[in-house]
C-alpha cells in the first residue's frame, strides 16, 4: 500500500496493468489511477486527452485540481464516493423502476459522449459508478476510448482483443465485416442492461474463444422469457441493442433514449411495450449498410470459391472496379464467412506512397499469419512448427529473413540473405509455398486478401505468382485492383496473361456503379424508406455520383449537413429541386477542384 503524508492509499482496483486507489489530501480525497505495466501509460495519456474533450458532460469523471501537479504515470480524478454497478449487482437485483431510471440516465450519458465525437469501447458494470446518495451513474475508464475516425478493427487473436470479453461487441473481435463505431458502445450497453434486468449475462461461456463465438453467432434468450417480471418492451429494447449486425442494432444513443423515455411513460400508464422501436433512431453520420446491396451474384460466387479453396489447388480470385464501388465491402464479407468457418483471414494492401523493397506486400501478409500462429495453443503450435521445419528444410532462413515474426517460431540461427536476384526471388516463392502448405492444415480456410494491386512491385508480384502456381489446398488468395490503373503494359496485366496461359486464370469479379434501382435501394436502406419513396432522390443524386456507392453516401451526408435533407416529426423530408440545385453546385466545385 502506497504511503502519502495524509496516510496510506485505499486500493480500489489492482491488475497487471492498472492500479486505482483513493488518496486522502488536505482538501479531500481523490481517485488516483496509475499505470503499472504494459501499455498503461499510453492508455492513461489517451484517457486524459479524452476527459479533457468531455469536460462538463454530466456522468463523466472530472479531473481533480491536483491533476496539475500529477506524476506522469498518474491520472487524478475527483472522488464522488460512488460504488460500481458491478458491486451493486452482486449485492441485490434492481427493481424495474430503478432499472428504467438507470437505463435512461446511461443512454443520456452515452448520447452526450457520442455527440462529443468519442466512442468508449469498454462499457460494462465495472466501468459504471453509482452515486450512493442519488443513484446517478458515472461512466468511467476512458483509457480505450477513441474518436469516431480513429478506431479500425481487424482480426485479433483473443489475447489481443481490447475490452471486457463478456460485454464485447461482435465487431470488436475483428471477426466480422465492420469497424467499431458508436453502435459498438450500444451493444455493450445492451449486454449491461441485460445483466441489470435479469441478473445474468446473455452468454455464459467459460472459455474465452467460446465467448467470442457466442457474441458472433449465438442468439440469447429474451430477458422477459428468463424473468417474466421484465417488461416485454424493455426486453425488446435490450434485444435490439445486442443484435449481431450493427445495421440491425440501434443506430444512435439518441434513438435509444427516445424509446426508453417512451417506454417509461407507457409503463406508468399500464402498457408493457412500444408499438414501434427506433422511430427516431438514425446515425449522426450516414454510413453504408453492412447488408450488401446489388452484389448478390458476386457474393454467391465468393461463397462458392471459399468452398472450392479446400480442393487440391486452393482458389484464386480478383476483384476490380473504380474507387468507392465497394471492393472493400465485398472482401469484408469474406472476413465474416471465414470467421464462421473458424478459419484465418489476412488482409494487407500495396501503397502508392510506400516503397516496398523485395516482396514486402506478401511479407506483411505472412507477418500477420505468424502473429496468428503464435496465438495458438502450445500443442498445436508445436505441431505447426514441426510441419514448417520439415516442409521448409534448407529454406528456413529465407522465411526468417523475409518475415521476422517467423524467427520466433523457427529460430534465427539459420543463415539469411538480402539477395534480390531473380534466383533469390524464385527461392523465396518456393519457401513461401512450402510454408503455406505446412500451415493450412492447422486452420482452414486461410484467406489472404492482397489489396490495391495496381501498386504492387515486381518482387511481390513474382512471389504472389509462385503462391498461385503452387496450388495450396485450403488457401484462398484474393487480389483487388483498380482496372482503370492497370493498362496493357502494367506488370499485373502481364502476370494475368501468364496465369491464363497456365490455366490458372483467377475468378474475376468486376464491380460496376449502381444502376438506378440499386441506388434507390441503398438510399432506402439508409433512410429506412420504401424504395419507391426515394426513387426521385436517387435520380437527382445519380447525376452527380454516377451511382458510385461511396460518393452517394458522402453526397447524402452533405445534403443533410446543408439541411436540404431533414428529419422532422413526420420523417425525412427534402425538396428535389433543392437537391438538384445543390448537386449542380457540387459538380461545379468538384470540377474547379479537379
Amino acid at each position: 500500500m502506497q504511503e502519502t503524508e495524509n496516510g496510506p492509499d485505499e486500493i480500489l482496483y489492482l491488475s497487471d496493468l492498472t492500479r486505482v486507489a483513493r488518496r486522502r489530501t488536505p482538501t479531500g480525497s481523490v481517485i488516483v489511477k496509475q499505470d503499472v505495466g504494459g501499455d498503461s501509460r499510453k492508455r492513461l495519456r489517451n484517457e486524459l486527452r479524452v476527459l479533457k474533450r468531455l469536460k462538463g458532460i454530466d456522468g463523466v469523471p472530472s479531473l481533480a485540481p491536483q491533476m496539475l501537479a500529477r506524476a506522469p504515470h498518474e491520472l487524478v480524478l475527483a472522488d464522488t464516493g460512488s460504488i460500481s454497478l458491478a458491486d451493486a449487482l452482486t449485492a441485490s437485483r434492481m427493481p424495474i423502476p430503478r432499472v428504467m431510471t438507470l437505463a435512461i440516465r446511461l443512454a443520456k450519458i452515452v448520447s452526450d459522449v457520442h455527440r462529443a465525437g468519442i466512442i468508449h469501447l469498454d462499457i460494462n458494470p465495472a466501468n459504471i459508478l453509482l452515486d450512493t446518495t442519488t443513484g446517478a451513474p458515472i461512466l468511467i475508464d476512458f483509457d480505450l476510448a477513441a474518436t469516431f475516425n480513429e478506431k479500425q478493427m481487424r482480426f485479433q487473436v483473443q489475447s489481443g482483443i481490447h475490452g471486457t470479453l463478456d460485454y464485447l461487441a461482435p465487431e470488436q473481435t475483428g471477426r466480422m465485416n465492420r469497424t467499431a463505431d458508436e453502435r459498438t458502445d450500444l451493444y455493450s450497453l445492451g449486454v449491461t442492461l441485460y445483466e441489470v434486468s435479469t441478473g445474468l449475462l446473455p452468454f455464459g461461456g467459460q472459455d474465452p474463444l467460446e465467448v467470442v463465438h457466442d457474441h458472433l453467432a449465438l442468439v440469447s434468450t429474451s430477458p422477459h422469457v428468463l424473468d417474466p417480471g421484465v417488461p416485454e418492451g424493455l426486453s425488446e429494447i435490450i434485444m435490439h441493442l445486442i443484435e449481431k449486425d450493427p445495421d440491425r442494432r440501434y443506430q444512435s444513443a439518441e434513438g435509444l433514449l427516445h424509446d426508453l423515455k417512451m417506454l417509461d411513460e407507457a409503463l406508468s400508464q399500464g402498457e408493457t411495450r412500444l408499438a414501434l422501436l427506433g422511430e427516431r433512431d438514425f446515425p449522426a453520420h450516414f454510413i453504408p449498410p453492412t447488408q450488401l446491396i446489388g452484389r448478390e451474384c458476386e457474393l454467391a460466387r465468393l461463397r462458392l470459391a471459399l468452398e472450392d479453396s479446400h480442393c487440391t489447388q486452393g482458389c484464386f480470385g480478383m476483384i476490380t472496379g473504380d474507387p468507392g464501388v465497394g471492393k472493400t465491402m465485398l472482401t469484408n464479407e469474406l472476413r465474416r464467412m471465414t470467421a464462421e468457418k473458424s478459419g484465418w483471414f489476412i488482409e494487407t494492401q500495396a501503397n502508392e506512397h510506400r516503397y516496398d523493397t523485395g516482396p514486402g506486400l506478401v511479407a506483411r501478409a505472412l507477418g500477420m499469419l505468424g502473429g496468428l500462429l503464435l496465438s495458438e495453443p502450445e500443442t498445436r503450435l508445436l505441431t505447426a512448427t514441426q510441419r514448417m521445419r520439415k516442409g521448409l528444410g534448407n529454406n528456413i532462413g529465407v522465411i526468417t529473413a523475409m518475415v521476422p515474426e517467423f524467427a520466433l517460431l523457427l529460430g534465427d540461427e539459420h543463415e539469411t540473405t538480402e539477395d534480390r536476384s531473380t534466383e533469390a526471388e524464385k527461392r523465396a516463392g518456393v519457401a513461401v509455398v512450402s510454408l503455406l502448405r505446412a500451415v493450412t492444415p492447422l486452420r482452414h480456410p486461410l484467406v489472404m486478401v492482397l489489396g490495391d494491386l495496381q501498386w504492387i512491385n515486381e518482387s511481390s508480384l513474382n512471389v504472389m505468382s509462385a503462391i498461385i502456381q503452387g496450388g495450396v489446398p485450403g488457401l484462398m488468395v484474393v487480389g483487388t485492383y483498380r482496372e482503370t490503373d492497370v493498362g496493357p503494359t502494367h506488370p499485373l496485366a502481364h502476370a494475368m496473361a501468364r496465369w491464363e496461359q497456365l490455366g490458372l486464370a483467377p475468378e474475376m469479379l468486376r464491380l460496376d456503379n449502381f444502376g438506378r434501382e440499386d441506388l434507390a435501394a441503398l438510399l432506402g436502406s439508409m433512410l429506412r424508406l420504401p424504395v419507391e419513396d426515394v426513387e426521385s432522390l436517387a435520380a437527382a443524386m445519380s447525376t452527380h455520383t454516377g451511382g458510385n456507392p461511396f460518393d452517394t453516401v458522402e453526397l447524402l451526408n452533405a445534403l443533410r449537413a446543408d439541411k436540404i435533407l431533414e428529419l422532422g416529426a413526420d420523417g425525412w423530408t427534402w425538396d428535389n429541386k433543392e437537391v438538384r440545385r445543390f448537386v449542380s453546385k457540387t459538380e461545379v466545385v468538384a470540377l474547379l477542384a479537379a
